[in-house]
């Protein structure tokens, strides 16, 4: 856990939670774990000013190819739209929206996670934002992707070649999808991407969740959910096995008797 260097920091009331793990590290079950804790995810906010979705009209408008990953319920596709109106990255009303903040095909890799870093920086104080970073270990990381349909293929597609704040990555031939070379490949980005989050967050509260780490990963959920002004008891034994399974049937209020 990594927060600002004061005694007295403490988050606002209702702050935004921003999860900047990338996709197979947990990020689904994390989601759950809020739910179930009686937070709604993702963050709603309605824009001050403009319509949303004559500027999400307008993103699309911008892009060279559409997909899956540009649809109005993405909500990766809902915080680049909102910063390309000018708004804050969670500046956006939120009909039908999921929570998984980032998505990748072919042509795209929209993972606000990844590029946005620095705009939630600009746009935040420490005290009104709590990032976590779900993760794992490298190598169950990469079973994870390589097992995962064809998400190795569109990672080296999408961003093999391309640049982030000076970090080239490899051109890696997305034919190599599913070899050792790839998987090298997947390991240098989610080191490059961890340690520059870790540098870039010092003097904002980042919790990391391990998943390949029980009983690290309760306890650090634990300080997610308290920071977040609830009192609930969490089993996260479950994280691997795609469903949640509470140990109270009700969250807590932390005025509840």
């Amino acid at each position: 856990v990594l927060a600002p260097n004061d005694p007295n920091f403490r988050l606002k009331k209702k702050p935004y939670v921003m999860n900047i793990g990338l996709a197979k590290t947990g990020t689904s079950s994390f989601q759950a774990a809020l739910t179930n804790a009686g937070l709604r995810t993702p963050g709603v906010h309605v824009p001050a000013v403009g319509s949303y979705y004559s500027g999400y009209d307008a993103w699309l408008a911008s892009l060279d190819k559409h997909s899956m990953c540009t649809s109005s319920r993405n909500t990766a596709s809902k915080m680049y739209s909102a910063m390309y109106m000018g708004l804050k990255p969670f500046d956006f009303s939120m009909p039908k929206s999921y929570g998984q903040t980032d998505c990748l095909d072919m042509d795209h890799f929209f993972g606000p996670h990844v590029t946005m870093t620095r705009d939630f920086i600009a746009a935040y104080k420490p005290d009104e934002i709590l990032f976590v970073m779900t993760t794992r270990r490298d190598e169950t990381w990469v079973n994870s992707v390589r097992n995962w349909g064809t998400m190795q293929k569109r990672y080296l597609s999408s961003i093999g070649g391309k640049c982030f704040e000076g970090h080239c990555l490899d051109d890696l031939d997305p034919s190599k999808a599913w070899t050792p070379e790839a998987d090298e490949w997947l390991v240098k980005f989610k080191q490059w991407h961890e340690e520059r989050a870790r540098r870039l967050l010092a003097g904002y509260m980042l919790v990391e969740l391990n998943l390949d780490e029980h009983e690290g990963i309760s306890k650090n959920f634990t300080h997610v959910v308290r920071h977040l002004g609830l009192t609930y008891e969490h089993d996260y034994s479950w994280v691997n096995k795609g469903h949640t399974r509470k140990k109270s049937s009700k969250p807590k209020s932390p005025n509840s008797d």
